[in-house]
């Protein structure tokens, strides 16, 4: 089993930060790969957390674009990209922060001895058209100088090479659970979106000010990853090494918070469930 990494990523700023849109993507019906449960409806979730929060990384409906399952292929992404960098234009908004999520498959080995990729919806061997190599995807983001990009997916890890920097911190994780009878306690496909849900939702909000903080995040995410279940993805107490629902191990996932954003705060939170549903495309 691989042992897949977390890692945040956020810009860096010296400047305050401009106004945040946002592109989240989610694949769970797949034309050639194995599908997967509820990651497209994960874009979803945390598209309306992001635009809970009052603040810097804070992503009005209006400033943002979701895509899932047929919508998300490669094409449809660099289109979104350049609407969104389009709209900032044409408000005269300086220095914006683009937001992006992906959950679904990741890929560790290309043919001919390539590194790794996220899948989209029409992804299969040796399709560069339905994967996305982090080269491709920092071309796609350019447009945008400062950036938030969450990835899960396995072997997202290595991303970071080439989408991390002194503007951008990356945030990456993997695998999706086990599609199994106790997805429903959870609902959620990919681990990092169960953890950033509750985080961004006030579990991170360790002081209880109701304003949410990069070290909060960081610190949550580190602490709470390796404590789930790697079938169910509930939350397992100290000291013990099983699942008490369904008596599967621990995940043995860490979580790796590299760089930071610069901004301190994030915004401000008011402290909800996470969202069940979302109703963009």
């Amino acid at each position: 089993m691989v042992v897949p990494a977390f890692v945040l990523a956020f810009a860096l700023v010296s400047a305050p930060a401009g106004p945040a849109y946002g592109l989240f993507v989610g694949v769970s019906h797949y034309r050639n790969l194995e599908n997967l449960a509820f990651t497209d409806r994960d874009a979803g979730r945390v598209a309306e957390a992001f635009a809970r929060i009052d603040g810097p990384l804070g992503v009005s409906p209006k400033r943002r674009i979701v895509l899932t399952n047929r919508a998300a292929s490669r094409a449809e992404v660099t289109r979104a990209v350049e609407e969104l960098a389009a709209r900032a234009r044409a408000r005269g908004e300086s220095d914006p922060t683009l937001v992006v999520f992906f959950s679904g498959h990741g890929d560790g080995g290309r043919p001919g001895g390539g590194g790794e990729a996220i899948s989209l919806w029409n992804s299969r061997d040796g399709n560069e058209e339905g994967d996305l190599t982090p080269e491709a995807l920092a071309k796609i983001l350019a447009p945008f100088d400062r950036r938030a990009v969450i990835l899960d997916a396995c072997y997202a890890g290595g991303f970071a090479r080439n989408i991390a920097g002194s503007r951008t911190l990356l945030l990456s994780a993997g695998p999706a659970f086990r599609e199994v009878a106790t997805l429903e306690a959870r609902e959620s496909g990919g681990a990092l979106a169960l953890v950033l849900l509750e985080g961004l939702s006030g579990a991170a909000d360790a002081d209880g000010d109701r304003r949410l903080t990069e070290l909060e995040i960081g610190t949550y995410l580190r602490a709470e990853v390796g404590r789930r279940c790697e079938t169910c993805g509930r939350r397992v107490e100290d000291g013990r090494s099983r699942c008490p629902f369904d008596g599967e191990p621990l995940s043995g996932w860490t979580a790796v918070v590299a760089g930071g954003t610069g901004l301190g705060t994030w915004g401000r939170i008011d402290p909800v469930p996470p969202p069940r549903e979302h109703r963009d495309r």
